[in-house]
């Protein structure tokens, strides 16, 4: 990469931030929003497809996933709110045009968006409290993932549109991923549960196939936006290529740690190899939730 590429990179990134101050505080909110419904799905896939095998108590994780869940929609909602009362201030402006309870009210019961995050969290928690029941909670889950599909960039161009319902079905199988993992090292990692070396199995049988269907979907999906954006803009493409990063680690993490199992390794190696997973499966939730709030063009 020239000078001159380095340049008009860096001219187009400050552009983005300057005309999208909240981008990370959005950013972090879609994290934990996700955060909070894969919890209720992990919950179910561990509790459910293998055979009973996840922890006897759950109001930590209960309390974990609404917690994360109306902090993040607070977040983005906040943000949301922030640009368009104030779409030239910053985050750290001293003179930000405040947000009344009107501004909030408007957003939430009389725009799509608003709406969307209000579906999501009263499905959320009916999730999260019905989760011990299988049927109630899957649907409360699967549609609390149909809301937040919506309110991204997949339901900009309409409900109808297959952009979103491949984006929504590629979503709900990212959040399962999402939160048999983050179960799995609670799990594994914690002090209150223990997963035995069969349930480990189990779910490395699941987990490796499903990520890499996720990923399959996920680049056709990227195939139809950019369809419809008629291309995509220099600093969304440099996110797509961080995650892809974060995309191959996680493959190869889980690649070893599954071959690990096969061959009968020892548990203290696999608990060990496990923190690899999860560094690359953080840095794709966040590069992933960067993009939802990046224009993508």
């Amino acid at each position: 990469m020239d000078i001159a590429s380095v340049e008009f990179f860096s001219s187009r990134s400050i552009e983005a931030f300057t005309n999208h101050p909240h981008v990370l505080d959005g950013s972090l909110g879609r994290a934990l929003a996700y955060l909070g419904l894969s919890l209720v799905i992990g919950l179910r896939l561990w509790m459910g497809i293998l055979r009973n095998a996840g922890p006897a108590n759950l109001h930590v994780y209960q309390w974990t996933g609404l917690v994360a869940g109306f902090t993040g929609a607070f977040l983005v909602i906040h943000a949301s709110l922030a640009e368009a009362v104030d779409p030239f201030s910053s985050s750290f402006s001293m003179q930000e045009t405040a947000i009344t309870f009107a501004d909030y009210r408007q957003m939430l019961l009389h725009t799509d968006y608003g709406i969307a995050w209000l579906v999501y969290l009263g499905l959320l928690i009916v999730g999260i409290m019905q989760i011990r029941r299988a049927w109630p909670s899957w649907i409360a889950a699967i549609g609390a993932a149909l809301a937040l599909a919506a309110c991204g960039h997949s339901g900009e161009y309409g409900l109808d549109a297959p952009l979103y319902w491949l984006g929504a079905i590629h979503l709900a199988l990212a959040l399962a991923w999402l939160g048999g993992l983050c179960v799995l090292v609670t799990g594994r990692l914690g002090s209150t549960w223990r997963i035995e070396y069969e349930a480990l199995q189990a779910f490395s049988g699941v987990a490796l196939p499903l990520f890499l269907l996720i990923v399959l979907l996920g680049l056709i999906r990227l195939g139809l936006q950019y369809g419809y954006e008629e291309g995509l803009g220099p600093l969304y493409v440099s996110i797509l290529v961080l995650k892809l990063i974060a995309v191959t680690g996680v493959v190869v993490s889980a690649a070893r740690l599954r071959k690990l199992l096969r061959h009968g390794g020892k548990e203290q190696a696999y608990d060990n190899k496990l923190g690899m997973e999860i560094f690359f499966a953080g840095l794709l939730i966040l590069a992933t939730a960067l993009l939802t709030q990046l224009p993508p063009k």
